[in-house]
């Protein structure tokens, strides 16, 4: 999946090539110079009538016309360093994005590899859960001339494992959604906000009758094209150094030392079992010492998955719920007092109900 604005946007020597007003910078200075006239007018009537809050107020009008032309230059220069500046190996192992990617490449890398490791980790699951699946409805069945006994050896286990490994997968599942979701986002905020929002914005922001309005759309441009991916870099700077990916293969030294006095446990209750067991003569025995032997293989086995299983789906919950629910929490406060400086303050409310 690629980024367009860094495809249709970042290509160009300038942010403002790409803007669907052409005559953006006529329109504003042409906004900034008749506000500024008519700023004079004002302030010479008030003047003239002696005044004084008129004049004030006039000179506060005065500060938020050079402000607006200030807070057009910084902007423009800020989503203009998102694709010039270099964001791999800044904040996390450069390993998993190439080199020279700017900040919506790096976005859109983390969020890559936590839905390719997603995949890989529910792919690895679902093969290893379809034959402990039909192991554990296996029944043996002895009936010679209509009489005999029937048993399932492994029927408790799958009532205890199975739910566990659905309940993992559904996380899973879940989580990758929602990765692939942010994705979707990142790609048309990074886009459409600088090509459409982002001039409309500046247009608004250079009249003194919408200079609130414009400044709320700027701030609001400001916090998705830039604040966004930087939480998503962030979110991977986290990840990647507590797992090197959640593919539930891949271990760390506490990770195999929980695994192995795990297994090893599950070991000593099958042999311990087996021990009291003398009289194989007796058919009642020797089928509890095959379902002991199958029991404590099956479940060294199934605890060994479990393990899997667990590790996944807490990686999952991490980076699929928890950081997604954490980025639109930053995101919102952050939008929220750019807006409420640059122009008139966003009501969040209803849009983080939505979420």
């Amino acid at each position: 999946m690629g980024i367009l604005a860094t495809a249709q946007i970042c290509n160009h020597s300038s942010i403002t090539e790409v803007f669907f007003i052409p005559e953006w910078q006529s329109l504003a200075f042409l906004a900034l110079v008749c506000s500024a006239a008519l700023l004079a007018i004002a302030y010479m009537l008030n003047r003239f009538l002696n005044n004084e809050e008129g004049q004030v107020a006039l000179k506060l009008e005065l500060f938020e016309l050079f402000a607006t032309a200030f807070v057009i230059f910084v902007s423009i220069g800020l989503v203009q360093s998102a694709c010039e500046v270099e964001a791999s190996g800044i904040f996390f192992d450069p390993q998993h994005m190439q080199a020279g990617d700017n900040l919506f490449d790096a976005a859109e890398a983390v969020l890559q590899d936590f839905s390719v490791d997603l995949a890989l980790a529910m792919t690895a699951l679902h093969t290893v859960y379809i034959p402990i699946d039909f192991q554990t409805t296996t029944t043996l069945t002895m009936q010679p001339m209509g009489l005999g006994t029937v048993i399932q050896p492994t029927s408790g286990i799958g009532a205890i494992v199975k739910p566990a490994m659905l309940n993992a997968m559904q996380a899973i599942a879940l989580a990758y959604i929602v990765i692939r979701a942010e994705q979707f986002v990142l790609d048309f905020s990074t886009y459409a906000l600088i090509t459409f929002y982002f001039p409309i914005g500046i247009i608004l922001r250079s009249f003194t009758p919408t200079r609130r309005i414009g400044g709320t759309i700027i701030g609001l441009v400001l916090g998705l094209v830039l604040v966004f991916p930087f939480l998503i870099i962030l979110n991977g700077a986290v990840a990647f150094s507590i797992w090197p990916n959640v593919n539930p293969f891949s271990f760390t030294d506490s990770d195999w030392d929980n695994l192995k006095n795990f297994t090893t446990g599950s070991f000593t209750g099958m042999f311990g079992s087996l021990t009291g067991i003398s009289d194989l003569a007796n058919p009642f025995n020797f089928f509890y010492a095959i379902n002991q032997l199958i029991g404590g293989t099956f479940g060294a086995i199934i605890g060994f998955v479990i393990f899997f299983f667990m590790r996944s789906a807490g990686a999952a919950f991490f980076i699929g719920l928890f950081f997604p629910a954490l980025n639109t929490l930053l995101l919102v406060t952050t939008v929220r007092y750019i807006t409420k400086s640059l122009g008139e303050e966003i009501d969040v409310t209803n849009l983080t109900r939505l979420i």
